[in-house]
């Protein structure tokens, strides 16, 4: 039995089932695969949304609460200001001549049957100015392009994963959990090799098996150390996932992390995101 990184396994059928492979039945499968995926991923957008917006009485309540500061100190403000005015005046005192001279004008402005005193001075405005750790969603940029290439993205296509019935009938071997295929608990293995190791595993096997001694291992694409291109896409795509999306996708294939003894970290690291202990 040969086992791959859960991640790795689902990468590796994303590009050969939804993007490279032109066989003629696929089209159909990646608009469904597309379509289903999309309803999945809008549907956790808008929900995370709803949980990032603070909630609207609490809003209220905040407005509310500056409001009546902002008219309480205005308030006081006048009252203080006419306490000190009306003191000054009955003691002689003043300000200085251009204040006063202005309350001259008004003064005598105010019998005037063709003028009219102007509005009372309104209270400050205060903002409430949302916090920056907040980010600022487009609804624009959540729409669906409708005229987009009919092939899912890697996140629809890992929603649409985990939204079938991984450990039920009528599995798809394409992705389903390596131990619910090849049944390692039930089934006496003698090795269990890997595809990062394969080079070494195959030769083990070649040998334990007297296969090294008739013919050798025939290989194709062997190479034992990922190449620079391959290591930039699994970046390209590991890092277009959300950071919770990876981890659910490790919570439903954590048999086979341990089994097989895989680490999402190493995921996590690709995609920049901060690891789990």
């Amino acid at each position: 039995m040969f086992v791959r990184h859960p991640m790795d396994r689902m990468l590796s059928c994303y590009l050969d089932k939804m993007v490279d492979s032109p066989h003629h039945s696929l089209p159909d499968f990646r608009n469904y695969v597309r379509n289903k995926g999309r309803r999945i991923v809008m549907k956790r957008r808008r929900r995370r949304r709803h949980n990032n917006k603070p909630h609207q009485h609490h809003l209220r309540s905040l407005l509310s609460v500056h409001e009546i500061s902002a008219s309480s100190i205005w308030n006081r403000l006048k009252s203080q200001i006419s306490e000190i005015t009306h003191h000054d005046r009955r003691l002689g005192k003043g300000y200085d001549g251009r204040v006063n001279d202005v309350a001259e004008r008004r003064r005598k402005s105010k019998g005037s049957s063709h003028r009219h005193a102007g509005p009372p001075p309104r209270p400050p405005q205060f903002t409430i100015i949302p916090s920056s750790s907040q980010p600022v969603v487009n609804a624009s940029s959540t729409k669906i392009n409708a005229t987009a290439e009919a092939k899912p993205t890697f996140e629809e296509f890992l929603e649409f994963v985990l939204d079938t019935d991984l450990l039920g009938m009528g599995f798809d071997s394409h992705w389903v959990p390596f131990h619910r295929y090849c049944s390692p608990c039930s089934v006496p293995y003698h090795v269990i090799g890997k595809l990062e190791t394969a080079a070494d595993d195959f030769q083990y096997i070649w040998e334990k098996t007297g296969l090294g001694k008739q013919v050798p291992v025939p290989w194709m694409n062997r190479k034992t150390v990922p190449s620079k291109s391959k290591i930039a896409l699994e970046k390209k795509y590991y890092s277009s996932l959300p950071r919770d999306l990876i981890l659910r996708f490790y919570d439903a294939f954590r048999m086979d992390f341990e089994l097989f003894d895989y680490s999402i970290n190493d995921i996590l690291v690709k995609a920049g995101f901060e690891v789990i202990t």
